[in-house]
């Protein structure tokens, strides 16, 4: 960017005087024409990045109202941004006088950073000091006892901020004499995570709005604090306690491979606030580790029999939510009298936490509602069969409901486990008490969010694909099939990879992400076309980039199939809204209607009757919305972003097997440091790109008057002419004289 006159003073060179545009331009020309001044060419970088940062925070609301408009789908509302994120709260964190100085805390996160390990600390800190003396600030670390004191002082900060994991050893009892299986579970406090992510908003953040559209009156439903959900329970907080504030959280879990072959997995879980803004909520930065759901060892599981296998996984499960959620009860005393907590604007509020949603994939949507699996509908009483393609309604479930229903269960069959199965099956519900029925806030069946990532590309964008291949593949010969499978490859090598529009490379066409390319990769397209495991969630959205193209140039005689798309195209686009209206989720339920009637007569009912997807996807949208927003700040896709820096970074840092926890223990440490290390970084940056104030301007010191000063008479000359036109009542002068 060009600076305007009044800014060019700021970038002259101190040197040779030359008046550049930008600090980038400044350090260019001090690296080029002052190359001996290595001083001078430092301060230049770091005040290039001082303005850079200082120019992102200025311009940062500005560019996310763009970007919002940007991203704005014709016909979506306009919905009025909250207001702009204050930097977080950490006023009460001394970097310099914990660390010594500044140079110490920066030398120091980085080499944590980097992954120093303290074995070889002690040669770096040796050589930096010998290649540093004299320095204004020197290196305030023992090169013989390593980062052992620094890493002492974070993990008081650790301690300070709620941040330390805890450790908790779980076990699973099945009969009594035999030894119980053991399982340490490494977990923050949620409370005290809620308490450290209010220090990234502030109040006016957490308050719930009704939202409605001008034009047509209608309700608007966009950023969780809109919806229906957090409007009634503010207003039962606010009922016994009118300044408390309901501080709403999401939590993400999923099972996750820590080696390319499958042998290691971890299932990290994972808290964000929903008060931050859209922008800010998807990003992988401010998802914060939770807990590390441990799995049964193999050793443990080779004990157990084969039939219990499954009993112990189920007890291990419920037991990891129950110290997950301790302290986050209906009767807890969080719940009742809330907890203290310190905002972005650096004031102590009462808030309370609550658990608003869950964003899980379907196998862990049916681990945690205990809805049976691929059998019925976790938020609704569908169950597999016509109801899962035809249009009937059903009565959503509650906590409320299905505590009744269990207890109803454990009444009539105290004794048998049996019984009590078959009494609750006909609902597609397992009889077992469910710890996620007590946590504050959470509805656990409407609660938890539909996986747009799993129900859409991987669920029916995917499944609609493959039919129209087998489509085609039924009423052509083998041979013909073939043949036009190379030149589905062909247009996609020709017309596709030239745009460079996909994240995915299809230099080899689509026939390589097939099931039958695994097979047989030398005839890709013989057998049952289906996509195979290489085909990701991204390939997958490349692929319905181009579909409908790729539909009118190969098939354009077949009308339904580009009407099935088009109506289909258009209800996903409505399903990554980020807000809605009433009469917007009455349109989107009108087109699920339709791109299903049209998928059932070109395809066939039995494709669809007993897919879970196929149902929720569209069915609950306008029920999930209305009671908690948009479901982009529960996207499962986002969550996936979260297992990279919870679980695979950290997993290269450890040594794989080491310590009495294993490798888990390492993982919480390299995280827990990590994750306050680069933000005690970026505010470190942040006060060094804020200006600091100017001094007052000092008042000059005069004392009493001399006594020369003031005896001395002083004279008055001034001519008559001019003494007449100091005052218009001079103007008789003359004529007085």
């Amino acid at each position: 960017e060009r600076a305007t006159t009044e800014e060019l003073a700021r970038f002259v060179c101190s040197d040779c005087g030359r008046v550049c545009r930008s600090y980038t331009q400044l350090s260019w020309h001090i690296r080029d024409a002052h190359p001996g001044d290595l001083d001078a060419a430092a301060h230049a970088v770091l005040d290039r990045d001082a303005h850079r940062v200082a120019d992102q925070q200025a311009e940062q609301p500005q560019r996310e109202h763009e970007r919002r408009e940007a991203r704005r789908k014709p016909g979506e509302p306009r919905v009025s941004p909250r207001p702009p994120l204050p930097p977080p709260y950490f006023a009460d964190i001394q970097l310099g006088a914990l660390f010594g100085n500044m140079r110490t805390f920066r030398w120091y996160a980085h080499q944590e950073l980097i992954g120093t390990s303290n074995h070889d600390a002690p040669s770096a800190i040796a050589r930096e000091q010998e290649d540093t003396v004299g320095s204004l600030q020197p290196l305030l670390i023992d090169a013989r006892r390593g980062l052992s004191p620094m890493r002492a002082v974070v993990d008081g900060l650790l301690d300070k901020l709620g941040l330390r994991f805890h450790t908790v050893t779980i076990e699973v009892e099945l009969t009594p004499g035999e030894p119980p299986v053991a399982v340490v579970m490494h977990y923050r406090k949620l409370d005290a995570m809620a308490r450290f992510l209010f220090r990234f908003v502030t109040p006016e953040h957490c308050r719930p709005r009704r939202l409605v559209e001008r034009s047509s009156g209608d309700r608007v439903y966009a950023d969780p604090y809109s919806g229906d959900v957090l409007l009634e329970l503010c207003g039962a907080i606010q009922a016994r306690d009118p300044s408390a504030i309901a501080f709403a959280l999401k939590l993400y879990w999923d099972d996750t491979n820590l080696t390319k072959n499958g042998e290691r997995s971890a299932c990290p879980v994972s808290v964000t606030s929903l008060a931050l803004p859209l922008e800010q909520a998807r990003q992988p930065s401010n998802g914060m580790l939770l807990s590390y759901l441990s799995k049964v060892p193999d050793r443990a599981m080779l004990e157990v029999s084969d039939a219990r296998k499954t009993t112990v996984r189920k007890l291990l499960f419920r037991a990891q939510m129950r110290h997950l959620f301790s302290g986050m009860r209906d009767r807890s005393m969080i719940s009742l009298v809330g907890t203290t907590a310190v905002g972005a604007h650096g004031q102590a509020e009462r808030i309370y936490p609550v658990v608003l949603g869950l964003s899980l994939d379907y196998p862990k949507i049916a681990q945690v509602t205990q809805t049976l699996q691929n059998q019925a509908c976790w938020m609704c009483y569908a169950r597999k069969g016509p109801g899962f393609w035809s249009h009937e309604s059903f009565d959503l479930r509650s906590n409320a409901t299905q505590r009744a229903h269990i207890g109803r269960a454990w009444a009539l069959h105290p004794h048998s486990a049996a019984a009590r199965a078959d009494h609750t099956r006909p609902l597609g519900l397992h009889p077992d008490p469910n710890p996620a029925f007590e946590v504050v806030g959470l509805d656990v069946f409407q609660g938890t969010a539909i996986p747009l990532m799993h129900f859409c590309e991987h669920g029916t964008g995917q499944k609609l694909m493959e039919c129209t291949f087998q489509l085609m593949q039924s009423s052509l010969s083998s041979r013909d099939f073939k043949a036009l499978g190379k030149q589905i490859d062909a247009w996609i090598t020709a017309r596709v990879v030239p745009l460079h529009m996909t994240k995915c490379a299809f230099s080899r066409g689509i026939s390589h992400y097939l099931y039958g390319a695994y097979i047989n990769p030398l005839d890709p397209w013989e057998g049952t076309v289906k996509f195979g495991q290489i085909a990701s969630a991204d390939t997958l959205r490349d692929i319905l980039r181009f579909w409908r193209l790729l539909l009118v140039d190969i098939s354009p005689g077949c009308p339904q199939l580009l009407e099935l798309f088009t109506v289909y195209f258009e209800w996903l686009e409505l399903m990554y809204r980020r807000a809605h209206t009433d009469g917007s989720l009455r349109y989107a339920s009108d087109l699920n209607e339709q791109w299903q009637d049209l998928a059932i007569s070109l395809f066939g009912k039995e494709h669809f009757e007993d897919s879970i997807k196929f149902h929720a996807a569209g069915a609950h949208l306008a029920d999930w919305t209305t009671g908690r927003g948009s479901l982009l700040y529960y996207n499962d896709a986002y969550g996936e972003l979260l297992n990279k820096s919870n679980a695979k970074e950290p997993w290269r840092r450890t040594n794989y097997h080491r310590g009495p926890h294993g490798a888990e223990e390492q993982m919480t440490t390299v995280v827990s440091r990590t994750d306050l290390l680069k933000l005690l970084l970026q505010l470190a940056e942040r006060a060094d790109a804020s200006p600091a104030p100017p001094p007052p301007l000092a008042s000059p010191q005069l004392g009493p008057p001399s006594r020369l000063m003031g005896v001395r008479e002083t004279v008055c000359r001034i001519d008559l002419g001019a003494a007449q036109n100091i005052h218009p009542s001079l103007l008789q002068l003359p004529f007085s004289v």
